[in-house]
């Protein structure tokens, strides 16, 4: 069984599915002070893969420089030569996503399958999507189930020494049933493990499983508890989803203030869940009194102090 029953996918779901890994090297600390960024430049310009893929990190996410997508792909690209794996799987990223770069899948299988030569259990999960969902190659599942297969292994090895980033792919494997047996107890544990080190995403899937009753009891104030979580660390998907349990009182009481807080947070960040939300923080204000506005208003502030304490953590 494959992640995507139908054969059909598009590139915003694989990213998303993936998301972990950009999420968790977008909030790795970086360099900040001038004279360590300088350090780390001289470094590549003197051809240290792990140093240009750095500094390719840090443009991409404007840590320490501005965001600047041409200077990222340049470093990423001089670590790949180099046959720096990770620097492979983001350049991949880079021109799959076609958010950065100009989307080519062509390229980004390219340097997936060097990154999943090399070993990184993240290119191998990557190619496993793509063969599945026929994007950018022949859809072929046997292929995809190949490099599904490995990319568990990869995962496993990390996940039990204690890597989050492993322990949350393992626990969407068994959930998906993609290279191993599907198992929601298994997912689970995994799940559990990475929440438990704080990862937003694991913790967000953990909420779902609770919250559907996969793997353990249903149960809606676990299920709240750690989308309460993810969503304190500024994961949008899961402050909208409790807004939206907020406005219907499933889980938790209802309450309009707090669901129009958590919407006013999710709508400042991009893409669809943003839109999402605006759509239904424009619906719940038609709803609220003058005063619970204006008390939501004051709410999100607090929780953007919240957001903005756990990510400096």
């Amino acid at each position: 069984m494959g992640i995507f029953p139908n054969g059909n996918a598009c590139r915003g779901m694989l990213t998303l599915f993936l998301g972990a890994l950009v999420i968790l090297w977008g909030h790795q600390p970086g360099f900040t002070q001038s004279q360590d960024i300088e350090q780390l430049r001289t470094a590549a310009e003197q051809g240290d893969a792990e140093s240009q893929f750095s500094l390719g990190r840090m443009y991409s996410f404007g840590r320490g420089v501005p965001r600047d997508e041409e200077q990222a792909e340049k470093w990423y690209r001089k670590a790949a030569e180099q046959g720096y794996a990770r620097a492979q799987f983001m350049l991949g990223e880079m021109y799959y996503r076609g958010e950065e770069a100009p989307w080519d899948a062509q390229k980004a299988v390219k340097w997936y399958r060097q990154a999943a030569e090399a070993g990184y259990a993240g290119a191998h999960f990557k190619l496993g999507l793509i063969y599945e969902s026929g994007e950018g190659v022949p859809e072929n599942q046997r292929e995809a189930d190949k490099w599904y297969r490995e990319a568990a292994k990869g995962y496993r090895k990390a996940a039990k020494q204690g890597n989050d980033e492993a322990q949350y792919m393992l626990g969407a494997m068994y959930r998906a049933g993609s290279g191993v047996p599907q198992d929601y107890n298994q997912a689970v544990k995994w799940f559990r493990h990475a929440a438990e080190q704080g990862a937003a995403l694991a913790q967000f899937n953990l909420s779902l499983m609770y919250a559907d009753g996969l793997g353990v009891p249903r149960d809606h104030n676990q299920a709240v508890k750690w989308l309460r979580m993810a969503a304190e660390q500024g994961f949008a998907a899961a402050q909208l989803r409790l807004a939206q349990l907020y406005a219907r009182g499933q889980g938790t009481l209802e309450d309009h203030v707090r669901a129009y807080a958590w919407l006013n947070l999710a709508t400042a960040q991009c893409g669809l869940t943003a839109r999402k939300a605006s759509r239904i923080k424009d619906t719940l204000s038609t709803q609220m009194t003058a005063e619970q506005l204006a008390e939501a208003e004051k709410f999100a502030t607090e929780l953007r102090e919240r957001v903005k304490a756990s990510k400096s953590r």
